[in-house]
């Protein structure tokens, strides 16, 4: 992490790829490693991954999201609808949405911007206003606009701070790329 913080991301991703070599089985390293392949611009690799990581626990809820920007930056929204969508649903999920591995913050940058999100609501708003960005770029309104209105229990100004980076998000050729959080 703090290669990567540094910016060094070879070392980075040499040390990612070693800690899933000792600990292939713990979903966040593989989420980790997916991330820096993003960075990277190895959207094969970084797709590969989160999969891999998705078959080991299908309930780790950032991954759904994570793999939804990596296929809108490849322009493929089709895609990051499908995975969004089925994070969406088990985000809404109360069971699901309450396990340990999803109660952990979820960050997310782009170039020197950062961003987390740290509480169920602030997660579920991400995700409706996500899912309802991608509707949009599909030309399917009335959807996007079911999602965009979904109450999300946050006051004004976090809901206005999420929307925001979800603009930015989808704004920007290459999409989001998270941070590591071990």
């Amino acid at each position: 992490m703090i290669y990567d913080k540094l910016g060094k991301r070879a070392n980075a991703l040499a040390i990612y790829e070693q800690a899933v070599a000792h600990a292939h089985k713990y979903q966040t390293y593989l989420n980790n490693l997916a991330a820096q392949h993003f960075r990277q611009k190895n959207y094969d690799k970084a797709i590969a991954t989160y999969r891999q990581a998705l078959g080991l626990n299908a309930d780790y809820l950032i991954t759904y999201f994570e793999i939804a920007n990596v296929y809108r930056s490849l322009g493929r929204p089709e895609e990051a609808l499908r995975y969004q969508q089925k994070g969406v649903s088990l985000l809404d999920e109360a069971k699901i949405a309450a396990l340990e591995i999803n109660r952990e913050a979820w960050y997310f940058s782009l170039g020197d911007q950062h961003f987390h999100l740290d509480t169920l609501p602030r997660k579920r708003c991400y995700a409706y206003r996500s899912l309802a960005a991608t509707l949009r770029a599909l030309q399917r309104r009335a959807e996007a606009d079911t999602y965009q209105q979904k109450p999300c229990g946050l006051d004004s100004v976090d809901e206005h701070d999420i929307q925001a980076w979800v603009e930015i998000e989808t704004g920007h050729a290459g999409g989001a790329q998270r941070s590591p959080n071990l």
